[in-house]
């Protein structure tokens, strides 16, 4: 999977408010973020199931609201399509993800496991109880052809003066400030601003939120581009639970950011150390790599990179670096295969394939590297361009 340590840094964008969505109904499903919070089993592993069961039923749900609509799968509209597509991404990542922590055995009683959520009507219900309000449950259990069993959890409350509700709103304006960062900076800047406001007074309501901390920190890191005073939220969240080492990954990154790398491989040292959980350990050998190819220490960069793929498995922006790594000491066919290995994961990278054309053109693969070239054409026309003019190409 393309992103899998950026998935479990920072949580996928979640849904915007009802006026912003087409058709309207999509402001009633609930954000990933509020998914991964709220969504609970009787282990870690039967949460994860929980979860990608949750995930798997409401990507159904969209397309079976589209039918009742009289469009098929392939008429969805564009924020359905995004919907569908955003439950579906969380659901592969879970899966990928507790795949590669499990021996054979254990993967069959975890295939079971989720599968048997996926059609869980008794999950289903809970999650429409706990996330729709009563109207819009019936409205979907009409969509079901199917009666509206008895309620067994309280109803969504709307509206009320309490931490966990701002923090709430807080992911929701953070999501649509995701949603517009790359096309409307300035709305979304607008977006990022009232996120940070939700959290402080989610953290007025309750000074030990933890989560409108982690949420603020989130907000300045990539939103509002405010390090500093991202820097001195995850102080704090690492002052009241030393041992989430997420939160030390984090903050190592912000480090990174603000240019203080002897702080940030400190950090990041920390963050891997005996004990440390697995894919928090993968997130900081990654950025140690690319800390030390930075200073274009590429030979003790290639082993940090090695140890987070011996973790994750498949990562595709970690397979570029080292690909960049191998390319930089010139051991070009050890490259080659790395950038392959990144467009496998990651199609759609037209830098990557970029990459590997001037790695063909080193060991003098100019059949290879036409052909790659011709497919960066297809991926990336503009990038294309770019790189055709910079080589002096016609």
């Amino acid at each position: 999977m393309k992103t899998l340590l950026l998935v479990t840094l920072v949580a996928l964008a979640g849904f915007v408010r009802g006026q912003d969505l087409k058709p309207a109904y999509l402001s009633k499903f609930p954000s990933v973020e509020r998914i991964e919070k709220e969504v609970k089993g009787s282990s870690p592993i039967d949460t994860y199931a929980r979860r990608a069961g949750a995930y798997w039923q409401l990507s159904g749900l969209i397309s079976q609201m589209a039918w009742v609509d009289h469009r098929d799968r392939n008429h969805l509209t564009p924020d359905e399509t995004k919907t569908k597509n955003l439950y579906l991404q969380s659901y592969s990542h879970i899966i990928q993800t507790v795949d590669a922590q499990l021996s054979p055995e254990p993967q069959n009683a975890w295939y079971k496991l989720h599968t048997d959520y996926q059609d869980s009507h008794e999950l289903r219900d809970e999650i429409f109880q706990r996330f729709f309000d009563d109207d819009f449950r019936a409205q979907v259990y009409k969509a079901l052809g199917e009666p509206v069993p008895a309620r067994t959890i309280p109803a969504p409350k709307s509206g009320a003066e309490t931490a966990d509700a701002y923090v709430a709103q807080g992911m929701e304006y953070r999501a649509d400030g995701d949603r517009l960062a790359a096309s409307k900076p300035e709305e979304a800047k607008k977006e990022y601003e009232a996120a940070a406001a939700a959290y402080k007074k989610a953290i007025e309501l309750d000074a030990h939120s933890y989560d409108g901390r982690l949420g603020l920190a989130l907000t300045y890191m990539n939103g509002l581009q405010m390090e500093e005073q991202a820097l001195e939220v995850f102080k704090q969240l690492r002052a009241m639970k030393p041992d989430d080492d997420t939160v030390t990954d984090l903050t190592g990154i912000t480090q990174y950011k603000l240019d203080r790398m002897d702080d940030a491989m400190a950090t990041f040292k920390l963050a891997a150390k005996p004990g440390s959980k697995e894919v928090t350990a993968a997130v900081a050998h990654h950025w140690m790599g690319k800390i030390l190819s930075d200073r274009k220490k590429y030979a003790e960069a290639v082993p940090e990179f090695q140890e987070t793929l011996k973790i994750v498995k498949e990562d595709a922006q970690t397979s570029d670096d080292l690909g960049f790594a191998y390319y930089s000491l010139r051991r070009y066919s050890e490259a080659i295969a790395s950038y392959k290995e990144a467009i496998r994961l990651s199609p759609s990278s037209g830098k990557t394939y970029g990459e590997l054309v001037m790695a063909y053109v080193a060991v003098g693969d100019k059949t290879s590297a036409a052909d790659t070239l011709a497919k960066l054409k297809t991926v990336d026309p503009e990038l294309y361009r770019q790189f055709v003019k910079g080589s002096g190409g016609g």
